[in-house]
């Protein structure tokens, strides 16, 4: 049977449980963001400078047909357009 009979007592220790909990939870997510940060930190730290020239990328202007197949132009717009004609 459901215990429909809330005390006061009671929803008060089931609010502090939730706020002991979440107060912990709060202390876990900056404890890791710290320790996150500090391992950064630390591994930029140690590690060696790159003692040769550091290489780099050209820029280039790219256009979509740089990046698709030469057949799928077509077919997509053959596909496009046998869908319209059917609609």
């Amino acid at each position: 049977m459901l215990d429909t009979n809330w005390s006061e007592s009671r929803l008060r220790a089931g609010a502090h449980r939730h706020a002991r909990w979440a107060g912990l939870a709060v202390f876990a997510i900056t404890a890791f963001g710290l320790c996150v940060v500090g391992g950064v930190l630390l591994g930029d730290a140690l590690t060696p400078r790159p003692r040769e020239a550091v290489r780099t990328a050209g820029l280039a202007p790219r256009r979509v047909r740089d990046h698709v197949p030469p057949r799928v132009p077509p077919c997509f717009c053959s596909r496009q357009y046998l869908w319209s004609c059917c609609w």
